[in-house]
């Protein structure tokens, strides 16, 4: 039993090295003069956005990761004007695609693709929404 237990943890760790995981090491985070939320707030929604290109964007690099202060404040209108009472943060990125499953344009760097985190009842950021805009 103890064998099959270490075979199939040998396995897992294969696929998990060859799995295609983004690159997030070398990326960029830019915040400037932020007033709406503070910088640790939106480090902590980077590592959210962070975390899902890691386990969602095989074959590409996370370049920069942005707060935007701007766009933040417009889709927290918006959704004041929805009667939405929710923290909402947006930022935006730039990444450059290796390889991809199709959905991507390979050997292209995308930029000003952005990122919507609402933060959830108990304080955390959540992804609700990534794309261009």
């Amino acid at each position: 039993m103890k064998r099959i237990r270490n075979i199939l943890a040998a396995a897992l760790a294969v696929v998990l090295l060859c799995c295609g995981c983004g690159n997030i090491r070398s990326v960029e985070r830019v915040i400037d003069s932020p007033e709406l939320y503070s910088k640790a707030e939106i480090k902590s929604a980077m590592r959210v956005v962070e975390g899902h290109f890691f386990r969602t964007f095989g074959g590409s690099t996370l370049l920069e990761l942005r707060y935007d202060e701007e766009k933040t404040q417009k889709e927290m209108d918006r959704h004041e004007e929805r009667g939405e009472k929710t923290d909402v943060i947006m930022l935006t990125s730039s990444f450059y695609v290796e390889k991809s499953d199709g959905s991507l344009t390979p050997d292209m760097t995308y930029n000003g693709w952005s990122w919507e985190l609402e933060r959830t009842l108990l304080g955390t950021w959540k992804l609700k929404d990534a794309g261009y805009a």
